[in-house]
């Protein structure tokens, strides 16, 4: 851990951890001459967790820091959690100016040659929410194609959703808590399954399902020649992995020709399952 130049105007010293990652102290200006000339022999003190990066090596990421220097202890500055800090977090990278995360995965495609398919990690929704008395950030990610077809051509971004007109897109997600000033991964999988229609990510919103409980829920829409449905799915943490809790789907299914000429339509209806939650369990029961 190293210092960087005093912003007196801020009052706070800029502390460079590794050269991406960057925080930085709150010091009062009278302060601020003695701890610069004797930062060196200051106490420094920070807590990392590990995650996966984007090549799928273990990677750590900052949740605390401090620096205490003759009885005075300056906490490295508390940050909201926002798209682009969850992303690096949960990918290990985060480009700014193309808004998406770099992800080694598994083939989404029946590859022979390729065990592993680089992706982009596109986040197609975000909330903060408050559950249990504690405040939480949940951030959905759609994966597309990562790799450039040709040497010239540039990795594709969010604009290529929807380039397949068969295909649902990979999702990934993450759930964030705060405790105290300190922010944590709660659950982060970057590959949740597959949900949308047409190649683009369905609908999300955040649902609550208890008293203080809350699932994310996908909705969807499908056409073709022989009708259309809305599918609708509801995925919450069951036993430290994101899971599908609950889907229904409803469809008009065209039969025939009617005697004028217009098709006769029949509805379904089908779920998979139904959940109820205790208040106290830490898991729901099916």
């Amino acid at each position: 851990m190293t210092r960087s130049v005093y912003d007196a105007d801020k009052q706070v010293f800029p502390l460079i951890l590794r050269p991406e990652n960057q925080e930085s102290i709150f010091v009062p200006r009278v302060e601020a001459k003695q701890l610069k000339e004797n930062f060196s022999h200051a106490e420094k003190i920070a807590t990392f967790g590990l995650q996966l990066d984007a090549k799928n090596h273990a990677k750590e990421y900052l949740i605390s820091g401090k620096v205490t220097y003759q009885g005075k202890t300056y906490e490295i500055e508390n940050r909201e959690m926002n798209v682009a800090r969850a992303m690096s977090i949960l990918y290990g990278n985060y480009s700014t100016t193309k808004h998406y995360s770099k992800w080694m995965g598994e083939a989404k495609w029946d590859e022979p040659d390729a065990d592993y398919h680089p992706f982009e990690a596109i986040p197609i929704f975000n909330k903060p929410f408050r559950e249990n008395d504690t405040n939480k950030f949940i951030l959905v990610t759609g994966y597309v194609n990562g790799e450039a077809q040709n040497e010239d051509e540039e990795p594709r971004g969010e604009d290529n959703f929807g380039d397949c007109h068969t295909c649902s897109v990979k999702i990934g997600m993450a759930v964030f808590s705060q405790h105290g000033v300190i922010w944590k991964l709660e659950l982060g999988q970057k590959d949740i399954g597959s949900y949308g229609e047409s190649g683009n990510p369905p609908k999300a919103s955040l649902v609550k399902i208890g008293k203080d409980r809350y699932a994310l829920m996908f909705s969807g829409y499908w056409t073709n020649n022989l009708g259309e449905g809305v599918p609708v799915d509801f995925i919450d943490r069951v036993n430290g992995i994101f899971k599908e809790i609950f889907s229904l789907a409803t469809k008009e299914v065209r039969l025939s020709l009617d005697t004028t000429g217009g098709y006769k339509y029949e509805t379904e209806t089908s779920y998979s399952s139904r959940i109820e939650y205790i208040q106290g369990c830490s898991a729901p029961l099916k």
